[in-house]
């Protein structure tokens, strides 16, 4: 969010709220229009190899990326300790903690990336008919709700938005992933949408939350990014 004295005012997604000078807006404005990925220093790179040699990292592309980030690749190996399984709630119990993790160890990001890379390997060619797109979108928000309120690991509204968003992707049903936020008190908060329907979540809270940024897995496999809102000063 801009302010009046060309600073910025950030909101993270682990609630945390930032302001910063004109100067420093300058330099934050310019590493987020360079890319997605996370900032990378040489002691990374050298444990990133360190990973691969160890069989721990996936060194190749997917496809969503001709020149993949350090987070992307960071995602790409973490998505091979998620096991494929063709029941949506056993897969979800496997993602979670490793949603967790991504979450906690790198950024919000590069958990989105995992996903997309979960849903790549795991997704159904074929789209349920339109019919019953709307009971298995809803059949799919109570295992992801289940597998949250069951698990050990406590899981937030990030959580829950990313694990629908995979499980939907998977059976080839593209959902949208949005991130929201609200300016009194400031608060961000995210969920699924699927053509004005609001999953993951209750649409009463959603609705208190302005969007600002939409992700979507196009019928290619490409992770497709859209800020939907720049917030203007009051």
């Amino acid at each position: 969010m801009p302010s009046r004295d060309g600073g910025i005012r950030l909101l993270n997604l682990r609630g945390g709220f930032f302001a910063l000078d004109a100067a420093a807006s300058c330099t934050a404005r310019a590493l987020v229009e360079g890319g997605h990925g996370v900032a990378v220093t040489e002691e990374v790179r050298s444990l990133a190899r360190e990973l691969e040699g160890a069989g721990l990292l996936e060194a190749g592309s997917d496809g969503s990326s001709a020149n993949p980030t350090l987070g992307d690749r960071i995602s790409r190996g973490l998505v091979t300790f998620v096991r494929p399984s063709p029941e949506p709630e056993t897969f979800g119990r496997r993602l979670l903690p490793v949603l967790k993790l991504a979450l906690a160890a790198t950024n919000w990001e590069c958990a989105v990336e995992l996903c997309a890379a979960a849903i790549r390997r795991d997704a159904r060619r074929t789209t349920p008919a339109a019919t019953k797109r709307g009971e298995t979108l809803a059949g799919l928000d109570r295992v992801a709700r289940r597998v949250a309120a069951r698990s050990t690991f406590r899981a937030e509204c990030k959580e829950r938005a990313l694990l629908f968003w995979t499980l939907a992707g998977r059976l080839g049903v593209a959902v949208e992933l949005v991130v929201g936020v609200r300016l009194y008190p400031l608060e961000g908060h995210c969920w699924c949408e699927d053509g004005g329907v609001h999953l993951s979540d209750d649409a009463t809270r959603c609705m208190m939350f302005r969007p600002i940024r939409r992700y979507r897995i196009s019928d290619d496999g490409r992770l497709d990014r859209e800020t939907v809102c720049a917030w203007a000063s009051p």
